[in-house]
């Protein structure tokens, strides 16, 4: 018999009689709860993650289903659109403050800085005022020109001097140190100027002495 089995499948060696050939068993891990199978190209099947409805749940039930989530998606991203929102207006806010402080603090400290020099320009109005002809020559000249260099300066930081004689008493830019009755001038009008005043900007930041008619 075995003669006749070699000689019908030529060149297969014959097994030996007796012998058993073990199959093992390859363990597989169950499929997630809720997770649907799939089979892949080669025939084997995956497992696809998602929420799976259940075996009694009616059409109905499921549309009210997918409606009550995508309700709660928007209604996510909604919120997510307001805190961005507002997050965006909380951020200009804070630029549109800190912008503002820092000119504050710079018109201050530059108010203060023109405040501490305005004694210069004062005596040299008074050199000014005193200069004779007894001055050397070009003396009253070249402290003129210093004088009015001075001021282009000063309104190039915005610091300008404020108008007096002629114009109404403010009691925001002018301080009246003395008042007469006789001058001929409207009432509450400024007559004379002892001390100029300035301005940066919109504050005073030293009001003029004056003389007011009342």
């Amino acid at each position: 018999m075995a003669e006749e089995k070699q000689d019908q499948f030529p060149g297969v060696p014959e097994e030996p009689e007796g012998e058993v050939i073990e199959i093992k068993e390859v363990p597989v891990s169950p499929a997630p709860e809720g997770s649907i199978p799939a089979a892949t190209e080669e025939g084997e099947e995956t497992v696809v993650q998602g929420e799976v409805p259940s075996a009694g749940e009616s059409e109905e039930d499921g549309l009210a289903r997918l409606e009550r989530e995508l309700a709660a998606e928007r209604e996510a991203r909604r919120a997510a659109e307001e805190r961005a929102l507002r997050y965006r207006a909380d951020f200009e806010n804070l630029r549109r403050r800190t912008q503002l402080e820092a000119e504050n603090l710079r018109e201050r400290l530059l108010g203060e800085i023109v405040l501490s020099l305005l004694p210069v320009l004062d005596d040299m109005e008074r050199a000014l005022a005193a200069t004779g002809t007894e001055a050397p020559p070009g003396w009253a000249a070249g402290l003129e020109l210093v004088y009015r260099r001075f001021l282009a300066v000063l309104k190039t930081q915005g610091v300008v001097r404020l108008e007096t004689v002629g114009q109404p008493f403010d009691p925001q830019k002018h301080e009246a140190i003395a008042r007469v009755e006789d001058s001929g001038q409207p009432a509450n009008t400024i007559v004379e100027e002892f001390r100029a005043g300035y301005a940066l900007g919109e504050r005073v930041i030293r009001p003029a002495l004056v003389k007011v008619q009342v």
